[in-house]
C-alpha cells in the first residue's frame, strides 16, 4: 500500500477519533507555503467531495523576511487557484507593531486573529493548523524549560474548543509528512528562519531533539504519548477543580477572593492547581514563584501585598486573599456648589433636603442623613489622605482616618474607593462607612439634608 493512502487512512482515522469536524462543514485551512501545511491541504483536499466539506484556504504575509514572504504568499495564492479551494490572504506590519514585545509572540497573536476574523465573516465550523507530532514534541520540551506546569506537558492539543481550532495532522512524524509529500509530488517554499538557531524551538529541533534520540530514538513519540497523560490528567483535574472553585473564589466587582481557611484544608496539589487556574483567569503566567508567592501569602499578616504583574496585585485581608487590578490612584477632587448630585465613573453622591420627620435610623450605610445648618457650602469630595482625622458618629474625640479604615479591616483598594466628603476641612462623611458627630441629627436640628452614595458596580460590603 502506498505511504500516501495510509497517511489519508490514518488522518481520517484521528478526525473522528478526536471528533475534530464531521462531514458537511466549513473548514478553513491555514497554509504558510511549507511542507506541512501543503500536505494537510492536499489530504483535506481528498476528502472534500466525500464529506462534502466547503474548505477556504487562509495565509497571512507577516512580511518579516521581505521578498520571501512575499513570493510565499504569491505562492499560496496559486496553489489555491490549483485546488480550486477560495483563497484568503492579508498582510501585517508585525515588525512595528511587536515594539518592545516577543516577536514570534506578537505574530502568533496576529495570525490567530486574523483566522479568528475570518472564521466568524466565512461562518466557519474551524480553522485548521498544521502542527505535526515532532512540533509537540518540541513545545514539550520548550514548556519543560520554562516551567509551565502539567498544561505546559500535556502539550498542543488537538482541538481548542473555544476558538475552535484543530490540529488533524498532530498524530504525523515529520518524516511521514515529508514522505508523503514526496510520493505525492507536493511542491512546497522552506522558510528561511527555521534554520536561525536564535529561535528556542529552532534550538531544539536543531540541536536538543538529535541529541536526546541518541539516547531514545523513540522520543517524540514517547513525548506524544507523554503528553496525552498529561492531557487526561489535567482533564480529570479540571472537572475536579470546577465544584472546588465555586467554594473558594468569589468574584464581586472586578475583584476576586480567596478564601484562605478554606483553601488551607484542601491538599498542597490541589492549592497550586487552584491558583493556576485563578491567574490564568487574571492573565498572568502562572509561574512556579508567583504560585509559592501566594501560597505564602496565607500565613503572612494583614496588609500583606505583593506584586503578580504590572496590572494585578495580591493583598493578604482578614480572611482572604484579595485579588485587584493595580490601577493609579487618581484623586478624587469634585464639588457640590448646592443640592444636587455628582458622579465619576466609581459613584454618584447625592445630597439633598428632606422633611424633618422624614429622617430615620436606617441600617443602609449608604444613606445618611445631616443637620443642614451644620454644613457650608461647597461641599468638597475627594480621595482620603494621610493625616485625615476626624469625629466618628458616637464617639467624643477624634480619630485618624486610617486607624478607623484599620478597624474596618479596608484593603488598601478598598480604602482608595472611599468618597470623603468635607465641609470648611472638617470631613463630614467617611462615604459608606461613618458619620462624623458634629454634623448628626439632634434635638434642635430643624432642616435635613439626606447625603446617599452608590457604586457604579453596585452597593460595597457594608463597613459600618
Amino acid at each position: 500500500m502506498k505511504r500516501s493512502n495510509t497517511l489519508l487512512r490514518n488522518f481520517t482515522h484521528y478526525i473522528r477519533k478526536q471528533n475534530l469536524f464531521s462531514p458537511n462543514q466549513t473548514v478553513i485551512i491555514a497554509v504558510s507555503g511549507g511542507i506541512d501545511s501543503l500536505v494537510m491541504l492536499d489530504l483535506f483536499a481528498q476528502l472534500q467531495e466525500s464529506w462534502n466539506l466547503q474548505l477556504y484556504i487562509a495565509h497571512i504575509n507577516h512580511q518579516l523576511r521581505g521578498k520571501e514572504s512575499d513570493g510565499d504568499e504569491k505562492f499560496v495564492k496559486k496553489i489555491a487557484e490549483q485546488y480550486g479551494i477560495p483563497f484568503y490572504g492579508e498582510r501585517a506590519g508585525t515588525r512595528a507593531l511587536a515594539k518592545k514585545k516577543n516577536l514570534q509572540q506578537t505574530a502568533r497573536e496576529i495570525r490567530y486573529s486574523f483566522f479568528e476574523k475570518l472564521k466568524k465573516s466565512l461562518k466557519a465550523d474551524c480553522i485548521a493548523t498544521a502542527h505535526n507530532a515532532n512540533d509537540n514534541a518540541e513545545t514539550i520540551l520548550f514548556n519543560l524549560f520554562r516551567g509551565s506546569g502539567m498544561e505546559g506537558l500535556a502539550g498542543i492539543p488537538p482541538f481548542h474548543r473555544e476558538k475552535k481550532i484543530i490540529r488533524p495532522l498532530l498524530f504525523a512524524f515529520r518524516e511521514q509528512i515529508s514522505a508523503y509529500a514526496k510520493e505525492r509530488r507536493l511542491v512546497w517554499r522552506e522558510d528561511s528562519s527555521n534554520k536561525k538557531e536564535t529561535y528556542s524551538r529552532n534550538y531544539i529541533r536543531k540541536n536538543l531533539l538529535p541529541a536526546i534520540q541518541k539516547l531514545n530514538p523513540s522520543v517524540v513519540q514517547t513525548l506524544n504519548q507523554e503528553a496525552e497523560i498529561f492531557r487526561d490528567g489535567k482533564k480529570f483535574i479540571d472537572e475536579l477543580l470546577e465544584e472546588i472553585l465555586r467554594e473558594l473564589i468569589q468574584k464581586r466587582s472586578g475583584v476576586y477572593l480567596l478564601k484562605v481557611q478554606k483553601i488551607k484544608k484542601h491538599h498542597l496539589f490541589i492549592q497550586k492547581m487552584t491558583l493556576r487556574v485563578l491567574l490564568n483567569e487574571l492573565g498572568i503566567e502562572p509561574t512556579f514563584k508567583h504560585i509559592i508567592s501566594i501560597i505564602e501569602l496565607f500565613d503572612r499578616q494583614k496588609g500583606t501585598i505583593i506584586q503578580l504583574s504590572k496590572s494585578w496585585r495580591a493583598e493578604r485581608t482578614g480572611e482572604a486573599i484579595e485579588f485587584y487590578p493595580k490601577k493609579k490612584v487618581k484623586n478624587v477632587m469634585l464639588k457640590l456648589l448646592k443640592p444636587g448630585t455628582v458622579s465619576t465613573k466609581q459613584f454618584t453622591i447625592e445630597l439633598f433636603p428632606v422633611k424633618r420627620e422624614v429622617q430615620k435610623f436606617r441600617k443602609d450605610p449608604f444613606v445618611e442623613f445631616v443637620d443642614a445648618e451644620s454644613i457650608s457650602f461647597p461641599i468638597h469630595i475627594r480621595s482620603w489622605k494621610s493625616g485625615d482625622s476626624f469625629i466618628p458618629l458616637g464617639m467624643k474625640g477624634s480619630k485618624k482616618l486610617s486607624d478607623f479604615f484599620t478597624d474596618l479591616k479596608l484593603t488598601q483598594n478598598q480604602k482608595n474607593n472611599v468618597p470623603i466628603l468635607e465641609s470648611k476641612n472638617r470631613i463630614v462623611w467617611v462615604g459608606g462607612c461613618r458619620l462624623d458627630d458634629r454634623f448628626k441629627i439632634t434635638s434642635k436640628t430643624k432642616h435635613v439634608y439626606q447625603l446617599s452614595l452608590t457604586f457604579s458596580h453596585g452597593k460595597e460590603e457594608n463597613y459600618r
